[in-house]
């Protein structure tokens, strides 16, 4: 049993007593700390659980005011984990000795990228419902200029993070730490100590047990975006009779919820003829263990036909084609197999990639995400996960999925490229250059691969070699086009008398230009007069 002696386990709700005393048994369950601690509104008989009575918390605000300066009234240990009723401790053999060396730790925030305050980071670390913190930060809290500034752990870890650490000495977990520690928005690398979330509940529960929970929800649970996302996310792992209890519970709150009122059919239809989940299949949490070893669900697993093999042949060719009327009859052919054959790992992902084509991240990400736990060494599974998390700005989880897909299969020129892109995001301007010259080196007649590398090299300041390669641009269709736009020869650089030139330059590539000549200005050392 894992022994934290240093750490106090707690959890304050006034609104959702039952749901908070699992999670606390569920964090509880592995670990030996040196209190749990429930801080609710009403006295509660629960054993191994030292229950205090505040009063009621009516809103997150108060809630956020309550943890921010009265806290530190409650933990006498160097250390606590504060959790909430929607996440929990779900592989004690994750902790690490060095999240004791953090005054705060919790999942990173992957939709922060740019860096405030002149900080040389963008503050991302981290989400305060899953969270390790010190006695040191909550007694530095009561400094009267720390005021709420919004929710409790944006408080903290950006409006006033710089004071804590200058003036206070607070030290916050790095992002790979916090990776390890905790997720909740962003995927999961491997299986971290615990997670925050009620759309996560799909990736750490069985199925059954998300069903159990659906009476304990709340009218404001039910009526929440939380819950809808879980429901959409049960559907595209399979879970079927968990994705119709939650649909129902939502209609019973909320009979006009347009889009729970049409999925609940479908679930429940689904529910009622496909198999239940295999025990021996990959873990949806990513882990790569065996669900039977990993979060336990039961039943037998359900394979693909030769059937649907060749129905999904003939769904990818209509899907390449890529008209409308043709991704529509793709979009079906997914869809009635994933109904009869509910963990079909390649109409996952192609649906998924669907929904990523049209923009629907959130719909997309679950598919790809499911499709790449069920078949981890499929390459361009993890290539087509990180062109979507590329999408929806999480550059940091498209880095680590194009680097899966190269680990698989190194010859693969366009993850290469679309790594670089990744990386150029990130403005790890030399990384991507090196990985454009990967992909080029494999393909050298990648247009798109070349023309990514001149603007890499031209906003790095490597003039000469990016405005060689700037031509490329010529070879896209999307760019070539204009190529013979306007009359007359095209220069060719040479002077020549009282010749006029036509200078068209994309708006692109001039910002490009512009904020490379001014980079190269401003990190020139300054000049002094004597």
């Amino acid at each position: 049993m894992l022994e934290l002696s240093g750490v106090t386990l707690c959890c304050i709700d006034t609104a959702n007593p039952e749901l908070a005393l699992r999670a606390l048994r569920c964090s509880a369950s592995g670990i030996r700390f040196a209190r749990t601690l429930f801080l609710a509104d009403s006295p509660y008989d629960v054993p191994g659980i030292d229950v205090r009575v505040i009063a009621p918390l009516k809103s997150r605000e108060a809630y956020s005011a309550f943890v921010l300066k009265t806290l530190v009234e409650h933990i006498d240990t160097a250390h606590v984990l504060l959790i909430q009723w929607d996440g929990y401790v779900i592989n004690p053999a994750a902790w690490r000795a060095e999240f004791l060396a953090c005054d705060y730790i919790g999942a990173k925030w992957f939709w922060h990228t740019t860096p405030e305050n002149g900080l040389q980071e963008a503050m991302r670390v981290g989400n305060g419902g899953f969270s390790l913190r010190s006695r040191k930060l909550l007694v530095a809290l009561q400094d009267p200029r720390i005021e709420l500034a919004g929710p409790e752990d944006e408080t903290i870890c950006r409006a006033f993070r710089p004071l804590l650490e200058r003036e206070h000495g607070i030290v916050f977990g790095s992002e790979a730490l916090a990776d390890a520690f905790a997720f909740e928005v962003a995927y999961p690398i491997g299986k971290p100590f615990g997670f925050h979330g009620l759309f996560n509940f799909c990736r750490v529960m069985p199925a059954d047990e998300i069903v159990e929970l659906t009476r304990l929800f709340t009218s404001e649970i039910a009526r929440s975006p939380q819950l809808l996302q879980l429901g959409r996310n049960c559907m595209a792992m399979g879970q079927w009779r968990a994705a119709a209890a939650i649909f129902q519970r939502i209609l019973e709150v909320d009979p006009a919820q347009v889009e729970a009122a049409a999925a609940l059919p479908l679930a429940s239809g689904n529910a009622a003829t496909a198999p239940p989940a295999g025990r021996n299949d990959p873990c949806p949490c990513g882990s790569g263990k065996r669900y039977k070893h990993c979060h336990g669900a039961a039943g037998a697993a359900v394979g693909a036909s030769a059937a649907s093999d060749e129905r999904l042949k003939q769904a990818l060719a209509l899907h390449q084609r890529g008209t409308p009327g043709d991704v529509a009859a793709a979009e079906a052919t997914y869809r009635d197999v994933l109904a009869r054959e509910p963990h079909n790992a390649l109409a996952q992902h192609f649906l998924g990639v669907i929904h990523y084509q049209r923009g629907e991240l959130t719909t997309a990400l679950p598919l790809l995400e499911r499709a790449v736990a069920a078949q981890p060494s499929e390459a361009e599974f993890h290539n087509n996960l990180g062109l979507a998390l590329a999408a929806a700005d999480r550059e940091t989880d498209a880095v680590a999925s194009y680097r899966a897909a190269l680990s698989l299969k190194p010859d693969h020129a366009v993850a290469w490229n679309n790594l670089g892109l990744a990386l150029q995001a990130r403005n790890d301007v030399l990384a991507a250059i090196d990985a454009y010259r990967q992909a080029l080196a494999l393909r050298s007649d990648f247009a798109h691969a070349r023309w990514n590398l001149s603007l890499a090299l031209l906003l790095d300041g490597q003039f000469a070699e990016g405005w060689r390669e700037y031509d490329a641009r010529l070879a896209l269709p999307e760019l070539g086009r204009d190529r013979h736009r306007f009359p007359g020869p095209r220069w060719d650089g040479k002077r020549r008398p009282r010749a006029r030139r036509c200078l068209s330059i994309p708006s692109k590539v001039w910002a490009t230009h512009c904020s490379s000549r001014a980079m190269r200005l401003f990190s020139r050392k300054p000049v002094c007069a004597a």
